[in-house]
């Protein structure tokens, strides 16, 4: 199943039932391709619109290529979410499949389908690509239907990624601002 629970742990801990609940309403329309944390308060999801080939359900496929408005998403869109007021900040359409994601500050993440992008969470637009990288085409939990997915290293603090393929890995650094 790709969607996003979010449970606060202080609660959980106090009352393990908790994790019985909801949780934290994080109100998506269709599956969830990937989510992050941006620092303790923000969480970024990106809904898929990819259709398997072998569902039968007409219907179901066409509603996932189309948000909630019936306006067509060929990429899917990009939300975040503040977790704090548990309220949807944001809405975008990404410009580009998105795939697994990791944070670059609060106005970015870098989506890895096919290869990394460095896109624009106010936008949806792709400021920057490695095209070179291949990092698979996950865009879901769900992968037993795809190519293995190259392994990877996120380390979102230090706005870097790695990716390796049979030979090398690749190591890339994103530059701060003011850097």
């Amino acid at each position: 199943v790709d969607h996003v629970k979010v449970f606060n742990i202080e609660e959980a801990l106090k009352n393990p039932s908790h994790f019985d609940s909801q949780g934290l309403e994080v109100d998506t329309w269709a599956d969830s391709s990937s989510a992050c944390f941006v620092g303790n308060d923000q969480l970024v999801v990106a809904l898929s619109t990819e259709v398997y080939e072998d569902e039968d359900d007409e219907d179901n496929n066409k509603a996932e290529s189309q948000n909630e408005k019936g306006n067509q998403l060929p990429f899917g869109e990009l939300r975040v979410f503040d977790l704090k007021e548990t309220k949807l900040l944001s809405t975008v359409n990404a410009q580009a499949m998105v795939g697994t994601i990791m944070p670059i500050g609060k106005r970015h993440i870098i989506g890895f389908y096919e290869y990394p992008k460095l896109i624009d969470l106010q936008t949806g637009a792709v400021i920057q690509s490695w095209p070179h990288i291949k990092s698979g085409k996950q865009t879901s939990s769900i992968i037993w239907h795809i190519e293995a997915v190259p392994p990877m290293a996120f380390d979102a603090v230090n706005w870097r990624f790695a990716v390796a393929n049979e030979s090398e890995i690749t190591i890339v650094q994103i530059a701060k601002p003011g850097e």
